[in-house]
């Protein structure tokens, strides 16, 4: 059935509002500087205020706090349909053992999820850890 006139009209419409519509929603961010990133773009070392992060290009991070210990884990790259990537940190299972009189205990911490979102600030991919607050892991090595 061939469309008239107004209806193609009114389909251009919608595409544009569509585009428009997307353009302003929080799964369309991607001119703000999100960017999809590969393994081989995110492999190096970042530094923030307090802390280093190291992504190795195996897969596995070193968390390096000033104060406090090191954590270690596994990293991988999630991306996210027009909303580039994210970069999930898996800390490993932290037995601490402690010794209470003459008995040693061990105690398992849980496992915990970082999340860091790769961006395009002043030329260059920095990690930012926190979507609602200016805290970013700028790139040194």
């Amino acid at each position: 059935m061939k469309q008239g006139p107004s209806s193609q009209l009114l389909t251009e419409l919608l595409i544009i509002l569509f585009f428009f519509s997307c353009h302003g929603c929080h799964g369309c961010r991607v001119g703000e500087g999100y960017v999809t990133v590969t393994r081989e773009q995110v492999a190096g070392l970042y530094e923030d205020d307090s802390e280093k992060l190291e992504l190795k290009p195996d897969g596995t991070f070193i968390l390096d706090p000033l104060f406090g210990s090191s954590s270690l884990g596994q990293w991988r790259i999630e991306n996210r349909f027009l909303d580039g990537s994210a970069i999930l940190l898996e800390k490993d299972i932290v037995a601490n053992k402690l010794l209470v009189g003459d008995k040693l205990i061990e105690k398992e911490e849980p496992r915990e999820y970082i999340y860091l979102y790769p961006r395009r600030r002043h030329g260059k991919i920095a990690l930012e850890r926190s979507e609602s607050s200016d805290w970013y892991y700028e790139r040194i090595k």
